[in-house]
């Protein structure tokens, strides 16, 4: 019982950390949301849960980012954020990706979720900016632009994924190890 709720503990700290790295000042798309993604498909056995984290987590940065850090700009509340389908799609394709490739905790499947949890990102993202703004014609050329545009996201989303990922996991392993050690002594 004790050990479950050690467990629970650890996950909601971690999961609002990830939810506190897209407040503090960061390189566009390296935040831990993608990386919390990946973690929670390995840590919560209830997929619908292991789905709502981290858009939970997205949703909350969000209400609080449109709201609070660039309230000047808007005269109401904002609750979601244009395009937001198509980028918490992208989350949503991150946590899917990883209930497959992460049922172990290898270090090569964390990386390879991380590689295609920010490749599915990046497609669903970048069509949602095709398809939703009129910064790009509406046509192949516009699409391909589109995604060369978005390159230097890809890889701050792939970096963050990564980098956010060994926190999230060594954190999660070193505490549970910890708490094994205390409880067993």
């Amino acid at each position: 019982m004790k050990s479950n709720w050690i467990k629970v503990s650890v996950i909601v700290g971690l999961v609002l950390l990830a939810a506190f790295s897209r407040l503090i000042p960061h390189p566009n798309n390296f935040t831990a949301i993608g990386a919390l993604a990946i973690f929670g498909a390995y840590t919560i056995q209830n997929r619908w849960l292991s789905l709502a984290l981290p858009l939970i987590a997205m949703w909350v940065s969000d209400l609080i980012i449109n709201n609070i850090v660039y309230a000047s700009y808007t005269n109401s509340m904002i609750w979601f954020s244009q395009g937001f389908v198509w980028i918490y799609a992208g989350v949503l394709a991150q946590s899917i990706i990883s209930w497959f490739l992460v049922s172990d905790n290898k270090f090569t499947n964390i990386i390879a979720s991380s590689l295609f949890g920010a490749i599915a990102f990046f497609i669903l993202s970048n069509l949602g900016v095709w398809v939703g703004s009129t910064m790009y014609p509406n046509t192949l050329s516009g699409l391909t632009t589109c995604f060369a545009a978005a390159i230097p996201f890809f890889a701050n989303t792939l970096a963050g994924n990564l980098f956010f990922s060994f926190i999230l996991f060594g954190s999660y392993f070193f505490i549970e190890k910890k708490a094994n050690a205390f409880q067993t002594a």
